[in-house]
């Protein structure tokens, strides 16, 4: 799979751009010269384990959130890293990551690293 692993672990995708790029792998396997075929296992099927039953293809919500989350446990453990450094002088200056808040006009790659802190 061919997948914007670079831009997932800085940026949350949005849902639509997934879905159109599930939908456009889902026609790479089920179309046949231009011919569309029946699907014959649905989406979530084929993106289970293989041991489960599926082909093992990634659920590309669950993999954005999974490389996100790796880099707030980044950010978290290694605060002499110059990205840490500028993202708790600019929104956490006066707390822990774990704490920090949104604060007021966040950047893009801020609220989406917020989504995975949890995690």
């Amino acid at each position: 799979q061919a997948i914007p692993t670079y831009a997932m672990q800085c940026f949350k995708l949005p849902a639509s751009f997934i879905s159109e790029v599930n939908g456009l792998l889902s026609s790479f396997w089920w179309n046949d010269r231009g011919r569309q075929k029946m699907h014959l296992l649905a989406w979530e099927k084929l993106c289970q384990a293989s041991s489960r039953g599926g082909l093992g293809f990634r659920n590309l919500t669950i993999f954005n959130k999974a490389l996100l989350a790796k880099q707030c446990w980044r950010i978290f453990t290694k605060p002499e890293l110059l990205l840490s450094q500028l993202l708790k002088g600019k929104y956490y200056s006066s707390t822990s990551f774990i704490h920090a808040p949104l604060g007021r006009s966040p950047s893009f790659t801020w609220r989406s690293l917020l989504t995975a802190r949890d995690l």
